[in-house]
């Protein structure tokens, strides 16, 4: 049996961008790019230890911060949810408009107007970048899993991997990897197989160690 050495740096990337590209609750971040995931993957080398609080009122304390800021953090997205429909503008700021206004609805659980709102943004991304595009799917996929959707959910990663290229190794990977289990959960075992069977193909290619 031939003993593989494991990339680190393929490892944690692979693991920051899951978080990001849709499988996240709040839909606040976009995919990670490269020189993103090298940072995120810095991570792994020995953080500097924190000491953790040391009474309950500091426990309590923190925990009042951290309200406090979901709380103003609600508003400034509930405003931006509550936006009304866009007037004058081109195709692509129209599209922005809805992917901004859906995410923030992602972010207040308002789960139908997110979905319609990424919908129409997704409608007009023939004007948008790949990045762009990406975010709108990733932001799909996520909230129509949350929702239960996980056709719907599949058929948008199966559209992620299509929008990006063989570039973006790491994304590839990632986007493969949520969609075994996305095909997991739905109960299609021999598609989940193939999907982390095609990830495997790219880790074990040459693409990772060319994006060094």
């Amino acid at each position: 049996m031939t003993n593989r050495s494991v990339n680190p740096f393929a490892v944690a990337a692979i693991a920051a961008i899951i978080a990001v590209t849709g499988c996240q609750t709040d839909g606040e971040r976009p995919a990670l790019s490269l020189e993103q995931a090298r940072k995120e993957s810095a991570q792994f080398d020995g953080p500097s230890f924190v000491p953790p609080p040391r009474t309950i009122e500091d426990i309590t304390r923190i925990l009042d911060q951290q309200r406090r800021v979901d709380v103003v953090a609600e508003k400034i997205d509930t405003t931006a949810a509550d936006r009304p429909d866009p007037q004058g503008l081109d195709r692509r700021g129209t599209a922005l408009f809805y992917l901004e206004r859906g995410r923030a609805a992602r972010r207040i659980d308002r789960i139908p107007q997110a979905l319609s709102d990424l919908k129409k943004a997704l409608a007009l991304s023939d004007v948008l970048d790949p990045d762009e595009r990406h975010t709108i799917l990733g932001n799909l996929f996520g909230v129509e899993s949350k929702a239960g959707n996980m056709a719907d959910a599949i058929r948008h990663v199966n559209q992620a991997v299509t929008n990006d290229d063989e570039k973006k190794p790491i994304r590839i990977v990632a986007l493969q990897t949520l969609l075994a289990r996305f095909q997991a959960r739905s109960g299609d075992l021999t598609a989940a197989e193939h999907a982390l069977s095609r990830a495997n193909s790219v880790i074990d290619g040459r693409a990772i160690a060319e994006s060094w």
